[in-house]
């Protein structure tokens, strides 16, 4: 079942549970509307009105002319609605003339109180109602969850309002509400501000589908802050404490007594500080300087610029070196954020490069930042090209690190530097390719698809002839290769991408190609500069590659003596991208599984000792060189398990020697004492052709008896004290 099924699911459920109670409450307040409410008030006795002999209660109402048997006085009992309408129920009467009021004091209170609740109650139950039919109208249209929200709200909410304006009005009475009928609930579903509220409540509430964007890092496993759990490494006797055990349990246990019997997890003691934030002299980029601004802060500064600040489209390093209370290294994570945060889980990143932020607790880490230009590309307001422009030049980056036990800085550490704002006077650098200058490509491919980064926006053109920026005649469908359309995106050249398409490769030729680039896209042509010489990229074509012996071949036998027979299996290959280098792999053809890499591979021979067990097998082979040449084959062998020791099927005497002839190819030792002799111990039995080895010879001595042992090439033999054969000169057995 996947998720949306067991949402409908479950929101179905949640219906169906709203409908039951709902109904549940339709059944209470069914039963507390037939129920009377019995008080005892106080009577009086007032005058008979002129022309009525008697009066009676009928369902709240009265009628006159109908006397009471017994002249037994009524109107003691009053039902919840006739003890709140009083209005139109004054008196009761009896036929002896006496009047009965309606009733006074703290029996009044009740009664009213009671009807109070008892519409309050009814109220409920049609909201409540209204609100299980948006959840229902939901889950039939399959309406997104908060949509369903919404719906149910709206309803429920425009009940609610709708019931106070029709009281507010008085086209229904309180008494009206205290009792279910289509009146009441048709006066609510068709009074107009019914529906005024349930439309404005979806005009402002309802969304269309909405696509999230969610970005996930994939980093180490990172064991829990503090010690609290570290000793429970230590409580297994047949299991002992590693110091990868140990440091899974937590940052701050560390493994005590290494390399001794006596090994222990202990948690590392909390001196209740954060790290000291210092900043990190080696990794800091040659030619520049740090300038302490106070313990929170240092600023980057380029070594002989007048103003310090550094040169844009480069690449800066610096980093962080963290200490305790004593100034001794201090294990730490650290993070890195633009901008300030109020705490360490607040902040973007973990210091690293843009392409492998670094969640390790270390003593010292660094930061590689490509550094923004502070010029504007252009102009053209409608320039798509992002312009880089921050804080005229100034730049702050703000660390935080935490210690094992969970101490984190509370305040920021800065790092800050400027840009140099000058013009930019240099020409673009073409930093490096996709692809390494000299790789080879598969055999057949004539275009290839690579990425040119550069350390500024550009735009670069290509050759297959190295020749001037002008000259060079290939560029993409929309113009020029633009290099920089979005800023450094992590790649490990920390640079301007672009991409292009190389044809015309060719196979078995090394092909080049020459790129230059022009910088600052939109400017004028004379304020921009271009790459003073070509850069050149080798593509190297290739010939297909061949897989030219394997072994087992197909319908060859393996045979063995023992269950796991070993298969040597063995690849040649040849040809290819450079000359059968390649890397090999295999998989059982009856298998889903993937391909396993060789043991020894990378070569023009390839090796893997294989145990596929007794019968019939099937491989695949596939091998891909640095081209990306592929050459596969398969291979059928049968796997044969012999457990059978060599059976003697013949003995007899030959001119002056003892011959036997044995089922298959072996070796036979003979004794003359018994049978209980090792093998190799005993006198060995000649062979006339040792290609096969089936007929065995002993010298021939009368009187002598001869204990034979047989051997086959597998190993199996008779055990220590038995004989393959016992033979005499008067007698074979």
């Amino acid at each position: 079942m996947n998720l949306n099924k067991k949402q409908r699911g479950l929101k179905s459920l949640a219906s169906g549970q709203i409908f039951l109670l709902v109904c549940s409450l339709f059944a209470i307040s069914f039963l507390i509307g037939n129920v009377n409410l019995v008080s005892g008030q106080e009577e009086q006795t007032l005058p008979l009105p002129s022309g009525t002999d008697s009066v009676r209660y009928v369902d709240s109402s009265y009628e006159g002319s109908s006397a009471v048997s017994g002249g037994a006085a009524i109107g003691g009992s009053y039902y919840l609605e006739n003890a709140f309408n009083l209005e139109s129920i004054d008196l009761a009467y009896t036929s002896g003339g006496e009047a009965i009021g309606p009733p006074t004091g703290t029996s009044q209170l009740v009664a009213d109180s009671a009807m109070y609740a008892h519409a309050l109650l009814n109220a409920a139950i049609y909201i409540a109602a209204m609100y299980a039919v948006g959840m229902i109208i939901g889950d039939i249209f399959d309406f997104s969850d908060y949509n369903t929200e919404v719906l149910s709200e709206a309803l429920s909410v425009a009940t609610a309002v709708s019931i106070a304006e029709l009281l507010a009005t008085g086209e229904i009475s309180i008494s009206g509400l205290t009792s279910f009928g289509g009146a009441s609930f048709g006066a609510i579903l068709t009074n107009p501000l019914f529906w005024i509220v349930v439309g404005v409540w979806l005009i402002f509430g309802w969304e269309n589908d909405k696509v999230y964007l969610y970005s996930t890092s994939c980093l180490p496993y990172e064991a829990p802050l503090g010690g609290e759990s570290c000793e429970e490494c230590n409580g297994d006797p047949n299991r002992p404490c590693t110091e990868y055990r140990c440091r899974s349990l937590g940052q701050a246990c560390e493994l005590v007594n290494a390399g001794t019997t006596n090994e222990k997890c202990s948690p590392i003691e909390d001196d209740g500080a954060p790290p000291f934030i210092k900043p990190w002299e080696d990794v800091l980029t040659e030619g520049h300087s740090y300038i302490s601004e106070g313990s929170l802060g240092t600023r980057i500064v380029r070594d002989g610029a007048s103003d310090g600040c550094l040169a844009p489209y480069t690449n800066l390093e610096f980093g962080v070196a963290l200490e305790d209370g004593d100034e001794e290294p201090e294990l730490a994570q650290c993070k890195l954020d633009n901008i300030h945060t109020d705490s360490f889980e607040n902040m973007i990143s973990y210091i690293g490069s843009p392409s492998s932020p670094d969640n390790s607790f270390d003593y010292t880490h660094n930061q590689i930042l490509p550094l923004p230009t502070t010029n504007p590309l252009g102009s053209d307001p409608d320039d798509e090209i992002p312009i880089e422009f921050q804080n005229n030049g100034e730049y702050d980056y703000y660390v935080r690190c935490i210690d094992v036990n969970g101490n984190e800085n509370s305040a920021e550490f800065v790092f800050s530097f400027c840009v140099d704002p000058s013009p930019d006077t240099t020409s673009p650098q073409i930093e490096g390719f996709s692809i390494e200058s000299g790789s080879y490509v598969a055999f057949g491919t004539d275009q290839f698809e690579i990425s040119v980064f550069v350390d500024e926006p550009a735009e670069c053109r290509w050759s297959v002839d190295d020749k001037s920026y002008e000259s060079m005649e290939h560029t993409t469908e929309n113009g020029d290769v633009v290099c920089g359309i979005q800023a450094p995106t992590g790649n490990s050249h920390i640079s301007y991408p672009c991409v292009t398409t190389l044809t015309g490769i060719e196979d078995m030729q090394e092909n080049k190609f020459y790129f230059r680039c022009r910088d600052q896209p939109n400017s004028p042509e004379n304020e921009r500069f271009t790459t003073p010489a070509s850069t050149e990229l080798i593509i190297r074509g290739s010939q297909e590659l061949n897989i030219i012996s394997y072994s087992p071949t197909d319908g060859e036998t393996v045979t063995g003596n023992s269950n796991e027979v070993d298969v040597n299996f063995e690849v040649e290959t040849s040809n290819g991208a450079e000359e059968g280098n390649a890397i090999c792999s295999i998989k059982n053809s009856l298998s889903t599984g993937s391909y396993i890499v060789m043991f020894e591979t990378n070569n023009f021979e390839h090796h893997q000792v294989l145990q596929p067990g007794a019968g019939d097998h099937t491989y695949d082979i596939r091998c891909v060189d640095a081209g990306g040449n592929l050459a596969e084959a398969q291979t059928s062998f049968s796997v044969f398990v012999d457990q059978n020791q060599p059976q003697v099927t013949s003995a007899y005497h030959d001119v002056d020697a003892l011959k036997l002839v044995t089922s298959e190819n072996a070796d036979c030792s003979y004794s003359l004492n018994s049978c209980n002799f090792p093998f190799d111990e005993g006198l060995e039995m000649s062979h006339v052709n040792t290609e096969r080895r089936r007929d065995h010879y002993a010298p021939w001595e009368p009187n002598v008896v001869y204990y034979i042992k047989c051997r086959d090439d597998f190993g199996n033999q008779p055990s220590p004290n038995a004989c393959s054969l016992i033979a005499s000169a008067t007698s074979l057995d």
